[in-house]
């Protein structure tokens, strides 16, 4: 994930969206991405990052 996010920001914090929110959130930055012309990450690396990311998302945690 690092190597693509850190493009043009920070790695995310997963809890920065919930877990419902990741999926239009990565696609936006793959659109972005493409826009810019910067590497993009290959459609198992998308669906890695959305796992992990919607997986740790706002909302998970104790309880949650």
């Amino acid at each position: 994930m690092g190597r693509y996010c850190v493009a043009c920001h920070a790695i995310p914090n997963p809890t920065d969206h919930t877990g419902a929110q990741w999926s239009g959130v990565v696609k936006r930055m793959e659109n972005q991405m493409a826009a810019m012309e910067k590497p993009r990450p290959t459609s198992d690396e998308v669906d890695e990052i959305v796992r992990y990311l919607a997986g740790n998302g706002a909302g998970k945690g104790a309880g949650g």
